[in-house]
């Protein structure tokens, strides 16, 4: 099985650690990574598809991603580009405010600066997953080409994950991020919104009648998130409610979501087990909101 991964990674500052340390986060690269980690005994390759600078940071940081197992084929380094940056304050009760400086960084051009042949490359993978922070960070061309992609493969039968990942300050208008999200939910198969995300985009009373439509797709997994409490899923007509326990020790959420996406999808992917996956997502998440920063020590990882 072969997983694309399609976003932006981003060099990651924190205010409790010595400058010179490296670390790294951006939605996409955070499941990519834990997929990664978490697939590593199976036969799964989990291909990263972005683009990064050319410093010496970026050179360290692409060795970092071919350590932890990622597919680094299509991640090109640009000379004389600067990787977005971003840093993260950490309030008392581990919710965390981010400062950004993305606005020139190269994976906003991946899909039109990768090889001709991309999207044919990627159409041959088994699955594709796309984020709403990719999709508003690409200019409306390559928009369109990603959208039309998620809709090729998904009519050929593969597994198409669309996680809303609702950020208003990356889109030009709130109506263009309504129109966007909705495309892009109809182009997959596996939905995975947050109520938050669903409210932000399209007000309480109209992310009533999206979570309804979608419920009503006999093609959608619909996995509706909730924070810590709890989650809905939805296939085939049938639902299902999980009550999830709060884990009370919170350091830091950076990365929660992204962390319980790829639990989900590292079992779900592997066994179609939904009961499984929830329980894999649940505990990696729980793990990851009691470390700071996005992505945690590989010693850390529960067993």
């Amino acid at each position: 099985m072969q997983i694309a991964i399609v976003g932006e990674c981003m060099i990651e500052h924190r205010e409790d650690t010595p400058a010179g340390d490296l670390h790294f986060g951006g939605d996409t690269v955070n499941t990519a990574v834990y997929l990664s980690r978490l697939l590593s005994s199976e036969k799964v390759d989990v291909l990263y598809v972005s683009q990064l600078g050319g410093s010496e940071k970026d050179k360290r940081l692409l060795a970092r991603f071919k350590d932890e197992g990622l597919n680094c084929s299509m991640l090109p380094l640009l000379p004389e580009r600067q990787t977005g940056n971003y840093t993260i304050h950490t309030d008392e009760t581990g919710e965390r405010h981010f400062t950004y400086d993305r606005a020139h960084s190269p994976a906003r051009e991946t899909l039109r600066s990768i090889a001709c042949n991309a999207t044919g490359q990627l159409a041959s993978c088994d699955v594709l997953y796309v984020t709403g922070i990719t999709l508003a960070i690409f200019s409306p061309e390559d928009r369109e080409k990603l959208l039309a992609l998620m809709a090729k493969m998904k009519e050929a039968g593969k597994q198409v994950v669309y996680d809303m990942n609702h950020r208003p300050v990356l889109w030009e208008s709130a109506q263009i991020a309504h129109e966007i999200h909705q495309r892009a939910a109809g182009a997959s198969n596996i939905f995975m919104p947050s109520i938050e995300d669903l409210e932000m985009v399209f007000g309480a009373e109209e992310s009533l009648s999206v979570v309804e439509k979608q419920q009503g797709r006999d093609d959608l997994l619909l996995v509706l998130k909730n924070g810590g409490g709890e989650l809905a899923i939805s296939k085939a007509g049938r639902q299902h409610v999980y009550g999830l326990g709060v884990n009370e020790n919170v350091l830091d959420t950076t990365g929660a979501g992204d962390s319980f996406n790829a639990g989900f999808l590292a079992a779900y992917l592997t066994n179609g087990s939904i009961d499984e996956a929830v329980e894999k997502a649940h505990q990696l998440a729980s793990t990851v909101i009691m470390h700071r920063g996005a992505i945690i020590p590989q010693e850390a990882m529960p067993s």
